[in-house]
């Protein structure tokens, strides 16, 4: 494909159909035609770009979503521009912006926009189901994004396509934790069948999953090192999944390798991850103690009135911290993805 470059020195890889059309530079925003220049450079490969498949001057520049790639008359591929090599931030730097990811202003309108639909289509039964299917899929687009090494966070778009855009993330996401679960559930079975747990601690870790195991934790703490070993390798399963397809997390083997060669990122991401869910937990029981604790006749006509505002808070906190913890998990596969050991692009 030819190389084409940009007034700013940034510079794509496109498609032969993409010659002598416009596009838009993800590095100085600036819009410029894309002229063949074959220097022999080496562009590596992450993210897209935009483009307008009509004249200059007949209409403006048409974006293309990170979630839905485009077509160039039928002949561009997925990946038709590619984004400049250095990446806008550093991996320090890029986890800061992440915490503070509602100071943009688009963000901040995504993020109360997908807020208020959860908290109040969560309270109706279909509509809870239908967002609980799309908000699977929306936390898999946190992750491809972040790891396209973008700062915006996905558009809230909604497609008629539930096989693959809705339920499969369903299945990808629970899958994960499959994975994580399945070692601890195998041991439990095994001792049962042995005789030496007993058949309803079984039951337990199947359907009471973390928690469950951590009931079981007396008898035999065996399941539980075996859960926690699996939720430290949770991280890299998503990325897998997210990234590579349910069938690249059987590769037991490359994640090891993987976590070996960036040790000390893959803590960092841990650490963000744990952080993020333990805040949520915290902030999250503080609500609905405040919500539950001290009901008295006098006091509870105005807890009432005051739960929808305490379930769209821990909603709104949720949401948070889904969203540091998933971009944290992208973030360190875009920084550092020279020492996986798989070619995602």
């Amino acid at each position: 494909m030819p190389t084409c470059p940009c007034q700013c020195g940034a510079k794509y890889r496109v498609a032969e159909a993409a010659v002598g059309k416009k596009a838009k530079c993800h590095k100085c925003g600036a819009v410029f035609v894309l002229q063949e220049e074959d220097d022999g450079s080496t562009i590596p490969l992450a993210g897209d770009a935009q483009w307008e498949d009509k004249p200059a001057a007949a209409a403006p520049v048409v974006q293309q979503s990170a979630a839905v790639r485009g077509s160039l008359g039928g002949e561009a591929p997925a990946r038709p521009i590619i984004s400049p090599p250095t990446p806008a931030r550093g991996y320090a730097n890029s986890l800061l912006w992440t915490l503070l990811f509602p100071a943009s202003a688009p963000n901040l309108v995504t993020f109360i926009v997908i807020w208020a639909v959860l908290a109040v289509g969560g309270r109706l039964p279909f509509i809870s189901i239908v967002l609980g299917l799309w908000y699977a899929g929306y936390r898999f687009a946190v992750v491809e994004t972040a790891a396209a090494g973008e700062s915006d966070l996905p558009d809230v778009n909604y497609s008629t396509a539930w096989g693959y855009e809705m339920l499969y993330p369903v299945f990808q996401w629970f899958g994960s934790w499959v994975v994580v679960m399945l070692p601890a559930v195998a041991y439990t079975a095994v001792a049962a069948y042995r005789g030496s747990a007993d058949v309803f601690d079984v039951l337990l870790a199947l359907t009471g999953g973390v928690a469950g195991l951590l009931q079981t934790a007396g008898a035999d703490p065996i399941p539980v090192i075996l859960v926690c070993l699996g939720i430290i390798l949770w991280p890299m399963i998503i990325l897998c999944v997210a990234l590579g397809g349910l069938t690249t997390v059987y590769r037991i083997d490359l994640i090891l390798v993987t976590v070996f060669r960036s040790l000390g990122p893959y803590m960092v991401t841990l650490i963000v991850v744990g952080a993020a869910t333990v805040t949520e937990v915290l902030l999250s029981s503080l609500l609905a103690a405040r919500m539950t604790g001290g009901t008295t006749p006098a006091s509870a006509g105005r807890l009432a009135g005051s739960a929808i505002v305490v379930r769209a808070m821990s909603t709104g906190i949720t949401l948070y911290c889904n969203i540091v913890m998933l971009r944290a998990i992208g973030l360190y596969y875009h920084h550092f993805k020279h020492r996986f050991a798989w070619n995602w692009g």
